[in-house]
């Protein structure tokens, strides 16, 4: 999850403070990835990031304290391909439950343990 500035429907400006919006997004690229989609795929330095169909972007390349994130619903998400990377100071939480898809639903795989990046809730 990370903090904006703006409103859904209209203009989203991730931000680390004066946020009136809390995101939840799929991160795709982290600091130094470039990511692209072509033939309906996203690809992250040349790999496929996973198989949610998406039109294709070109390449970004992401610099120091730049991550790239993208909606699962990829047709109609307003993410990083429309307001750009967003800032690790704006990241403040991460996932510890899917509850939808159904056939998703459970913990997630990873260490939720670890610090996720920027910094966390006050």
């Amino acid at each position: 999850m990370f903090r904006a500035r703006g409103s859904i429907g209209g203009e989203i400006v991730p931000t680390s403070h004066h946020a009136n919006l809390q995101v939840n997004k799929r991160v795709i690229g982290v600091p130094g990835d470039s990511v692209e989609a072509r033939s309906g795929q996203v690809y992250v330095n040349g790999n496929r990031a996973d198989n949610i169909p998406t039109r294709s972007f070109q390449a970004v390349r992401l610099g120091h304290d730049q991550y790239f994130v993208m909606g699962d619903n990829r047709s109609v998400s307003h993410d990083s391909r429309a307001f750009g990377p967003i800032p690790r100071s704006s990241i403040y939480a991460r996932v510890i439950l899917n509850v939808w898809p159904l056939h998703r639903f459970g913990i997630p795989g990873y260490d939720k343990h670890a610090k996720p990046p920027g910094m966390l809730c006050h």
